[in-house]
């Protein structure tokens, strides 16, 4: 792609302010005591009161049944290590408890160490393997230095499976975030898209509550910095310039990236830069309540090179189309020149037809094909003599024979092209000159069975043909048209797409004035 934004050295991140997570955090390691003896309760946070892993000290719960600890273990899923009696109701409470944990509420991730002054009631070999109990202690044989090891070796595997899964779901989440921004069809609908798949899957906080994170998008191509997109605590300032809605720190953020061409993160945010080589620039910054971790980082990384890939792939979309839709207009227009005086027909349609369409209910891609394929309708007259076609009378019945060829042979031009664009060309040059009740041609189609774009494409054809003038008429007055049009409702014309028209009336008046006929010249 030659100077291509897509270039690696583009999409460089800014790693000289990296941050590679907090050095600790607010948040406690939960630990769920259960036992039916309120002493053990009280010793063990003795013992562990000053117990610190990882930055984090410990929140204790308490549990003095097995029903009571499953009830706990339904309503929290934060609970880290289980510190769990065998013998409390009855001889088989705790594991009682450690089965609902593993089998009714799918938790494998609780580190479960259980402990018994009852020697003579320890769990069978295969039953700590079935429900993945992480250790076996004696009450007796749990002395503070103990317990320390045991609560150390639990919170480190805890915290090793969660960071595990997390990193599975971060990745299943890059995924699903990006086949999302990657099944979009125009490029208008990529900000707010990729912003609030980022900000709901990959820059959501690490509370209980999973707040997704705030962001916005800036379009960066010139200096006004409008804002694009907008989720979170920037919700409101859609439309809005950056500079006069965003705080300094932010706006700052926004600079650094749009000067520097690249990304970086900084304490609680990360700021991305987007760029394509069909000139769209963009700068997003998305923040959450919590630092990000360096697996977070390279997740946010992944995500971004995967939208940028696809900003870019919508970019040449949108240029290919644009060439599409001028090179159609450009053979219609060549087309047109033979009429020798009706210069614009072709734009008119165009205008008209996605007004009616928009008004019909067509889905937007399709109003989008009819606007550009309808500019193809008479593309089968390029076969039909200029002693016919330019013919300044009433044409004979042989001469009307061929005439009416132009509609097949327009169809038969398009059909064979497997661009969806040429394909709905071929079904509009082929039926437009259909009618309602059946007797049009080229195949004598009716009702429903006419496509309904060559349905509306009929309606706004004649209606500017009887208001314009040609070679062998002189222009109708608007309201015999629209007369005429009302009278043929129902048999030359589908009712539904009569209504619309006369629902559209005046924007189709406007768009009739703005491109009146320009007289062609050359002879």
């Amino acid at each position: 792609m030659g100077e291509s934004a897509m270039d690696d050295d583009l999409l460089l991140f800014d790693d000289s302010e990296d941050v590679s997570g907090a050095e600790g955090s607010s948040e406690r390691w939960v630990v769920l005591i259960v036992d039916d003896e309120k002493e053990i309760h009280d010793v063990t946070k003795l013992a562990l009161g000053d117990f610190e892993y990882d930055g984090r000290t410990l929140e204790f719960v308490h549990a003095y049944t097995g029903a009571e600890a499953s009830r706990i273990m339904r309503e929290r899923s934060d609970v880290a290590l289980m510190l769990l009696d065998v013998v409390m109701e009855d001889d088989h409470a705790g594991l009682r408890v450690v089965k609902d944990i593993r089998e009714e509420l799918d938790n494998p991730f609780v580190r479960i160490v259980l402990r018994t002054g009852q020697p003579g009631q320890a769990p069978e070999r295969d039953v700590i393997r079935r429900y993945d109990i992480n250790d076996y202690k004696e009450k007796t044989e749990l002395t503070s230095k103990k317990l320390f090891t045991v609560v150390y070796t639990g919170l480190k595997s805890y915290q090793a499976i969660t960071e595990l899964e997390a990193s599975r779901r971060g990745l299943e989440n890059v995924i699903d975030g990006s086949a999302v921004v990657f099944s979009l069809g125009v490029i208008d609908d990529f900000p707010p898209v990729m912003l609030q798949q980022l900000c709901s899957k990959l820059f959501v906080s690490q509370s209980r509550d999973s707040v997704p994170g705030s962001g916005i998008v800036i379009d960066c191509v010139n200096d006004e910095l409008p804002v694009l997109a907008a989720e979170g605590d920037f919700g409101a300032m859609i439309g809005m310039q950056a500079e006069k809605v965003v705080g300094p720190e932010v706006f700052d953020s926004i600079r650094k990236a749009r000067q520097s061409r690249q990304s970086f993160f900084e304490d609680q945010s990360f700021v991305g830069y987007f760029e394509t080589s069909t000139r769209e620039k963009m700068v997003m910054y998305v923040s959450c309540d919590r630092a990000h971790a360096m697996l977070d980082q390279n997740l946010i990384k992944l995500f971004h090179r995967n939208a940028s890939i696809a900003m870019e792939n919508l970019g040449m979309k949108r240029e290919l189309e644009k060439t599409q839709r001028e090179l159609v207009i450009m053979l219609s227009e060549a087309i047109e020149w033979r009429f020798k005086e009706t210069g614009n027909h072709v734009r008119r349609v165009c205008e008209f037809s996605k007004i009616l369409a928009e008004a019909y209910g067509l889905p937007p891609e399709d109003v989008e094909t009819i606007y550009v394929a309808s500019a193809l309708h008479d593309a089968g007259k390029i076969a039909i003599e200029d002693s016919i076609l330019c013919k300044p009378g009433r044409h004979t019945e042989d001469e009307s024979r061929i005439m009416r060829t132009h509609a097949q042979i327009g169809q038969m031009m398009f059909a064979s092209q497997e661009l969806p664009l040429l394909q709905a060309a071929a079904e509009i040059a082929g039926s437009h000159h259909e009618k309602w009740d059946g007797s049009g041609y080229p195949k004598g189609l009716a009702g429903e069975d006419i496509p309904i774009m060559g349905r509306i494409v009929a309606l706004v054809d004649v209606f500017d043909a009887l208001a314009s003038k040609r070679c062998y008429k002189d222009a109708w007055p608007m309201e015999k048209v629209v007369q005429l049009i009302r009278d043929q409702s129902g048999s030359h014309f589908d009712p539904a797409v009569v209504e619309v028209f006369e629902k559209k009336l005046d924007k189709l008046l406007v768009v009739q004035d703005k491109l009146k006929d320009i007289p062609h010249t050359v002879s």
